[in-house]
């Protein structure tokens, strides 16, 4: 995974879905939501915080766990180290439900499928503009200060 990975329930029907999640094979929680991101530091600023998830510094060797539109209240991000594996179970009969992964390929799941999403061995290097630092990109992308710039 280099930005996410989504389960999230199909089609048009307003259904919760309920998941089962577990870190490290520890149990978390089960969640009832529309669905559920997991997602790096990179994949963050994407659809994680469109869901008010937080923000993660790339620096951070880290993944969030943000459900998406939550039955509960009490559901908030779960920020965890990166090392861990992050185990998400299907517990919803009779709704189709999908994983995508980097909003590119997508996959159905069926009742009791298990999820697993850990760390990659491999390392991925990105180039980095030297005009460019991670809060002018921030920002840019999410147009802070605009109102203000306007406002002068």
């Amino acid at each position: 995974m280099l930005n996410d990975v989504v389960i999230t329930k199909a089609g048009a029907l307003s259904r919760i879905i309920e998941l089962e999640v577990r870190v490290d094979g520890a149990f978390v929680s089960s969640f009832r939501a529309d669905g559920l991101i997991v997602a790096s530091p990179t994949g963050s600023t994407a659809y994680n915080l469109a869901v008010g998830g937080p923000i993660l510094h790339p620096s951070l060797a880290a993944i969030v766990v943000t459900a998406i539109s939550p039955h509960a209240l009490s559901n908030r991000p779960l920020v965890l180290a990166d090392d861990a594996a992050v185990a998400v179970r299907l517990l919803t009969r009779n709704v189709e439900v999908h994983v995508t992964l980097d909003g590119q390929r997508g996959l159905a799941l069926h009742p009791d499928d298990t999820v697993t999403i850990t760390r990659s061995p491999r390392r991925l290097r990105l180039a980095l503009s030297p005009q460019r630092d991670y809060y002018d990109v921030l920002r840019t992308k999410l147009r802070w200060g605009e109102a203000r710039a306007r406002q002068r």
